[in-house]
């Protein structure tokens, strides 16, 4: 006869294995790669042979997700971009000339975050100066936050000439720091080869690495906001400054490390970009710009199939600083 605790014991392991189950489930449900908003074109098939295939390969893999959409709508989900519409909140949290307030605050903090490293590299203060690389990447992403905010604030109160012209003037200001955060990574990657300390190069490598992602996402942003402006064209290009970003982390992880699961993840970053710039040169109505970039995302969508890796490496292990490397860089070896 089986004991009260033997009991216990199986009835919870069945409630963790439908948990499990309905969590799994709940996942494939997410799947979604926004392919209405192709309106019944070839575009719109494609995207929905891509989204079931994805569905199917989640079920039959206990809810993993094993890939990415391929021709998608800005509301798409799984996409390997850094903007991820359904985590979004966008529900204003005060009014539109408060939020501009908060948003003026925190570009000032972007700006001394910036100011404040440059002068860490200066003192040769490498630990410091990998946390306040982290510290500026969630300050891009809080200020984007709060600038959506504004918008859809704007939005609400029924002011949507001033939501147009105030989603431009940040875009435009966006794409300017992502520029210079692009050309920052550039700099910081040189200095490995002139670095002369082992301590150097390994904290040079962290820092142009995860520049680099910084200045992708803050184009991406950029892009968001010009779609906001109803700027298609201008946000086309900003997808294709973020994939090329990529493509330059593909040869940069290439060269180093050259972990399979990040090159993959990079490769897939690069197609997303690109089919998320396909989806707005077809805004624009652009074909010629259509069908390059349409080709791009292929080629790096059939790169990353080609290597028997897992596309699914999350994020946060990108952005993970090695713990050795840390410890060497403090250490000063």
């Amino acid at each position: 006869m089986l004991s009260s605790s033997r009991i216990l014991l199986i009835l919870l392991l069945a409630f963790a294995n439908s948990a499990f189950a309905a969590t799994s489930a709940e996942q494939c449900a997410l799947v979604n790669c926004d392919c209405d908003v192709f309106n019944g074109s070839e575009w719109q098939n494609d995207c929905q042979a891509k989204e079931l295939v994805i569905a199917e390969q989640c079920n039959s893999s206990g809810g993993k997700l094993q890939s990415y959409c391929g021709m998608h709508g800005p509301a798409a989900y799984p996409v390997a971009t850094s903007i991820q519409q359904r985590e979004l909140n966008l529900i204003p949290k005060d009014n539109s000339k408060s939020l501009q307030k908060q948003v003026e605050t925190q570009n000032w903090s972007v700006n001394e975050t910036h100011k404040t490293l440059r002068r860490a590299l200066e003192l040769e203060e490498f630990g410091k100066a990998i946390q306040l690389v982290s510290l500026l990447e969630k300050d891009v992403v809080s200020l984007y936050e709060l600038q959506k905010q504004v918008v859809k604030a704007l939005l609400d109160e029924k002011e949507a000439k001033d939501a147009k012209e105030k989603a431009s003037e940040y875009a435009a200001a966006g794409s300017e720091r992502a520029q210079k955060l692009n050309n920052f990574s550039s700099e910081l990657w040189q200095k490995i080869a002139v670095a002369n300390a082992v301590k150097e190069q390994r904290a040079y490598k962290i820092l142009s690495f995860k520049m680099a992602r910084t200045a992708a996402t803050a184009f991406e942003f950029s892009a968001d906001m010009y779609a906001d402006a109803k700027l298609t064209e201008t946000a086309a290009k900003l997808w294709q400054q973020s994939a090329a970003i990529a493509q330059t982390l593909i040869g940069w992880e290439s060269i180093t490390d050259n972990n399979p699961k990040h090159v993959k993840f990079y490769q897939a970053q690069a197609s997303s970009r690109w089919h998320r710039a396909t989806y707005y040169w077809l805004r624009a109505n652009n074909q010629e710009m259509v069908v390059a970039s349409s080709q791009q995302a292929e080629r790096f969508s059939s790169e990353q199939s080609a290597k028997n890796v897992m596309t699914n490496v999350q994020t946060d292990e990108l952005h993970t600083v090695d713990q050795g490397d840390m410890r060497a860089i403090k250490r000063g070896q």
